[in-house]
């Protein structure tokens, strides 16, 4: 459509107006719920749906998967039908967002870190492994590996695991669990590094004091002095 922004690939950039906190929730998790049985985008950052919400989170969503929903002046208005999934309606978005704000890895741990970030990171663990907990005490979690234990009993296990897998992409389980985890390594290799340099530093603070006392050992010694 001519008021719509289509790639090469066949991509439309759309926006989706909210709340500022159900923004951040998108933005963290990849996952998006609504009221009803669709998400609904605008071709425009502004226009007709600026009256949802102060703030905008972009996407570049393929259009087959976009239906049309309104057209108005110079503004086409998308949906995309929902499955009702843990008792509401969700969607896994992640491949879909583009917004500057949204990367794979939203912290980067270099040698000058700034502490502050190591703490928000550990906050969002916590709120992602919190999520995760959640999803695995519902009943819907429960119903999923029921079907897939009765699967497997019943040798059917390709489509059992092809049927979780599924279930896993679309719940948005999978992309909470793997940032978790993604995140989880990323602070564990940084106290692993922070360990390193300490023990180097230390090592190096005998060395000097050694050095000063005149002492003359081999570089093997200086462990053993």
């Amino acid at each position: 459509h001519p008021d719509a922004q289509v790639d090469s690939d066949g991509n439309v950039t759309v926006y989706h107006r909210t709340s500022k906190e159900n923004a951040d929730k998108i933005r963290k998790t990849g996952v998006m719920t609504a009221l009803e049985d669709a998400l609904f985008f605008s071709s425009k950052s502004e226009g007709y749906a600026s009256g949802y919400g102060d703030t905008v989170v972009a996407f570049k969503i393929p259009s087959t998967v976009l239906r049309v929903n309104d057209i108005f002046d110079g503004e086409v208005h998308f949906d995309i039908p929902l499955k009702r999934i843990n008792n509401q309606w969700s969607l896994n978005v992640s491949k879909y967002l583009v917004d500057e704000n949204t990367t794979d890895t939203q912290y980067s741990l270099s040698e000058e870190t700034d502490y502050s970030c190591v703490l928000e990171m550990q906050k969002e663990v916590n709120q992602l492994t919190n999520s995760i907990k959640e999803i695995e005490n519902s009943e819907e979690f429960k119903l999923q590996i029921n079907n897939l234990s009765n699967a497997i009993d019943n040798g059917d296990v390709d489509n059992g695991v092809k049927a979780y897998k599924q279930w896993e992409e679309e719940s948005g389980y999978r992309a909470i669990k793997e940032k978790r985890d993604a995140m989880r390594e990323e602070l564990d290799n940084f106290n692993k590094r922070m360990q390193y340099d300490y023990s180097r530093k230390a090592l190096e603070e005998e060395k000097n004091a050694i050095d000063k006392s005149g002492l003359k050992l081999s570089e093997g010694q200086y462990h053993n002095a």
